[in-house]
């Protein structure tokens, strides 16, 4: 019996012997009436939870992305030292990728279990886990697993296009992409708008790429295949011929009449961009891919289950075994990491600089070579390589530059890949984060002039031209007697008012003038943004002036004066300024020759008032007007006029003009007077006329008797009314 036969019998014994371990006792949940053995996504990460933080020292759980619908990705990583990359080949294992295809989600959590709860009882495991790093990703779909356990039958994700919903993973792919696959989002295997478009892809991609494994198994169903590249028909290079002879092998294991068909990819259907494919070409990964299930079902009966576990645990446990490979006679230890303060802050556009240090934890030393791959927009730079000295360390810088429109706060992992060329890998990540900017700029744009008593709106824009959330308070001040009111909308702003990276925001300020506002004062406006870190305060000012609203007046005692002749007489004229800007202008002042003021020019403040003395001089009798003009700037700006009388030698009385006024009033009395006493008149004859009747009827006189006694009444009425 050759040593590969002798393998493959081994670990068809110890599967067998062991059995399906996960199925086994309380281990596994009672079965569920809706999917009984299946498990649901939020069962399985419940699952893991619970494996891991029941095996710390051998498992450790590890989000690798979100999905488009926002659940993680989780990847379980089992090893002997699992908080150390020790450099020993990595093995990788993937389910679920098609979102209706259940079995292999159980076919890799199985494979997990058993090599966890037997690492303590079996040489055989404890010698695959120490010899090797092992990374399962159970569910590499989650948001499409999760429409299929409420909804039906699925394959792809869940993203959302244009024309349909979701991508094909296993044709999203970096190798031949898009050549034989679905080119339209309606598509069952749509291959998606690009390479790694998909957060499920670039998950697996990272995964692969930092961590390099040797040998990857990826469950499908159904019909009973070990497939291996080319998955396509384009691809024409030969393969490595370890894949075949590994696929063959990994059959043997099953049991008799349950043996799946090892082939090439394309034998069994043309497709591009897929898993396998990619890892060959791009890393070369020997990969593979099994059909579970002989049957046609995408995931069949529940009862099925028991058996596909069984019949597929031994064919990982074997390709798991070539990956470690034969236990060496003298075993050499080629360990080492890479240690660092672990985090960096950049500014945007900025560099920094971190301290990394190789510590060789082996038994030899070792020639190691650096890379460092940063997200992207970001650049990274290494040492290329260094020297490592049996327990001993070396130091390197690594240097880490941010984009210049990098948001504060943004996380970004830069991972140090360091290999061995004993072949002994180690990685770090160093977790950079971007240091926030504080960038404001405020202007204020509004009419220069105001107009007293009214108000108006001034805008304020505030832009936020730093990288990160600013949290600003506002406050705005004006002069003595204004006021200024912050408002945005129909409410009043709340501070604090905040402000993302790039967005800008326009408020009203709301300013009152005062109705006595002088038109030579000038009202500052003071409008203050202070962030809430006190890292920036900026004030802005806007100067206004109060719009000229002269008003002028001029105002005497009296209108109409006399006096004697050779006397002088003086009465005052008040100049009232109504207006809000200062009356600069002369007095003039006609009829000179019988009058004088004694100011030529007055300068009169705005709301006050100024008075001057006008003098008449009596030179002689006869009637005179004078009037005083007040000239701003050449124009007539406002004037009275008084009137005056100088007599002879006479008891100064003022002249009094005739009033028609107490004539009219004479004549309506006497009127009034006269239709009283006609109105008497008449009552009188009317009361007589009445008492004459009285006295007819008491006679019973004729009525030829009574005419001409009327008669005679009507004619003696008349003639007292004439």
């Amino acid at each position: 019996m050759g040593k590969t036969a002798a393998l493959v019998l081994g670990i068809m014994l110890l599967a067998g012997a062991l059995g399906p371990a996960p199925l086994q006792g309380a281990e596994r949940c009672a079965p569920r009436a809706d999917f009984g053995l299946y498990h649901t996504y939020d069962e399985l990460v419940t699952e893991l939870m619970n494996l891991t933080n029941a095996y710390p020292a051998l498992t450790q759980l590890i989000p690798l992305r979100q999905t488009y619908e926002n659940r993680t990705i989780w990847a379980v990583k089992v090893s002997d030292n699992v908080t150390k990359d020790e450099g020993e080949p990595n093995f990788t294992v993937f389910g679920g990728i098609h979102a209706g295809e259940w079995p292999g989600v159980e076919v890799a959590l199985n494979f997990l279990k058993f090599l966890v709860t037997n690492y303590s009882i079996n040489a055989t495991v404890k010698r695959l886990v120490d010899g090797s790093q092992v990374w399962v990703v159970p569910m590499l779909n989650p948001d499409g697993h999760v429409y299929v356990e409420t909804t039906g039958n699925w394959r792809k994700n869940r993203h959302p296009y244009t024309g349909g919903t979701g991508v094909d993973l296993n044709r999203n792919f970096g190798h031949l992409w898009g050549q034989e696959a679905g080119q339209t989002p309606d598509a069952s295997d749509y291959c998606g708008p690009s390479p790694f478009s998909e957060n499920e892809t670039q998950a697996v991609r990272d995964l692969v790429v930092i961590h390099r494994p040797v040998a990857t198994i990826s469950y499908h169903t159904s019909g009973g295949n070990i497939l291996y590249p080319w998955g396509s028909t384009l691809d024409s290079t030969p393969v490595d011929q370890r894949l075949p002879l590994l696929a063959y092998n990994m059959s043997l294991t099953m049991p008799a009449g349950r043996r799946y068909v090892p082939e090439r990819a394309s034998s069994f259907y043309s497709a591009t961009g897929d898993t396998d494919d990619y890892f060959y070409a791009n890393l070369s990964i020997l990969p593979f891919t099994i059909e579970l299930y002989k049957g046609y079902e995408s995931t069949p009966h529940e009862s099925e289950l028991p058996a596909i576990l069984q019949d597929n645990l031994p064919s990982a446990l074997y390709l798991l075994g070539e990956v470690v490979g034969p236990e060496p006679p003298t075993p050499v230890n080629h360990a080492f990491h890479i240690s660092s303060a672990g985090q960096a802050t950049v500014t945007p556009g900025g560099d920094a600089t971190v301290q990394c240090y190789l510590i060789n934890d082996g038994d030899v030393d070792e020639n190691i070579t650096l890379s460092v791959s940063a997200p992207a927009g970001w650049s990274a730079t290494a040492a290329p390589n260094a020297g490592i000295s049996l327990n001993g360390s070396a130091g390197f810088n690594v240097t880490v530059r941010a984009p210049a429109n990098a948001r504060a706060g943004e996380p970004a992992p830069v991972v140090i890949n360091a290999t061995a060329s004993s072949g002994a890998r180690a990685s770090h990540t160093v977790n950079c984060t971007v240091e926030q900017v504080h960038a404001l700029s405020v202007a204020l744009t509004g009419a220069p002039e105001a107009s007293p008593g009214n108000e108006f709106m001034v805008k304020a824009r505030i832009d936020n031209n730093g990288n990160g959330i600013e949290s600003m308070t506002l406050s705005a001040s004006v002069v003595q007697g204004w006021t200024v009111t912050i408002i945005t909308g129909a409410s009043t702003l709340r501070n604090p008012f905040n402000l993302s990276a790039g967005q800008n925001a326009t408020l009203d300020l709301l300013i009152k003038v005062p109705l006595n506002a002088t038109h030579d004062t000038q009202a500052n406006l003071t409008f203050t943004v202070r962030a809430a870190s006190d890292t920036i305060k900026i004030v802005k000012n806007h100067l206004f002036t109060p719009a000229r609203l002269p008003k002028m007046s001029l105002v005497t005692t009296a209108k109409s004066i006399q006096f004697n002749a050779k006397e002088n007489y003086t009465i005052p004229v008040q100049l009232i300024n109504e207006g809000n800007v200062w009356e600069n202008g002369s007095l003039v002042l006609t009829g000179t020759e019988y009058a004088t003021i004694d100011n030529s020019s007055a300068a009169v403040a705005p709301f006050s008032s100024q008075t001057v003395n006008l003098t008449l001089h009596g030179k002689k009798k006869g009637n005179y007007t004078v009037t005083v003009q007040f000239i701003v700037g050449g124009e007539l700006s406002n004037q009275t006029s008084v009137y005056f009388s100088v007599v002879a030698n006479e008891t100064v009385v003022p002249p009094v003009p005739p009033d028609p006024v107490p004539v009219i009033v004479i004549l309506v009395l006497i009127t009034i007077i006269s239709l009283a006493l006609l109105y008497w008149d008449l009552q009188r004859a009317e009361e007589k006329s009445r008492e004459e009747e009285r006295l007819r009827k008491a006679r019973r006189r004729p009525l030829g008797r009574i005419e001409p006694a009327r008669k005679r009444l009507s004619e003696d009425r008349k003639e007292r009314v004439l």
